[in-house]
């Protein structure tokens, strides 16, 4: 074979590899920026409480203070539909609101800096702590 023949075959090898990986990247990245909005909260408080919620909850639950731990627990219970479209699609959305309503009936609740959450929404605020700078 030939040098030239080699390396671009090499190149074209290389580069189908790599950009799948990139785009999950960025999907996954996507996916927690976007889980890590409590929805609710987001109406009624400013950025810097959702992270002092975060902050205080990763103090509560320091077994939960993990980002990739906080994300796998958030979509628990989800299907491979949460993620058939963008990242920031209604499935996601409605998944999260239909936990934490279930967190509330259920009484899955915790009481982080004087907030009655649902498990879930403390969750969410964790992970905005995490990745919000």
């Amino acid at each position: 074979m030939k040098r030239r023949s080699f390396i671009f075959i090499s190149l074209v090898g290389a580069t189908t590899i790599a950009i799948p990986l990139l785009n999950c990247n960025n999907r996954d990245k996507a996916i927690k920026k976007y889980l890590a909005q409590p929805s609710f909260l987001s109406h009624i408080c400013d950025a810097k409480t959702i992270r002092e919620i975060g902050y205080a909850y990763k103090a509560q639950f320091p077994a939960e203070a993990k980002e990739e731990l906080l994300v796998n627990l958030l979509l628990a219970g989800g299907t491979d539909k949460l993620f058939s479209h963008s990242p920031g699609n209604s499935l996601i959305n409605s998944f999260l609101d239909k936990k934490i309503q279930q967190d509330f009936k259920t009484g899955k609740t915790v009481i982080v800096n004087g907030w009655i959450l649902s498990v879930t929404e403390a969750q969410q605020c964790a992970l905005f702590s995490m990745i919000q700078y």
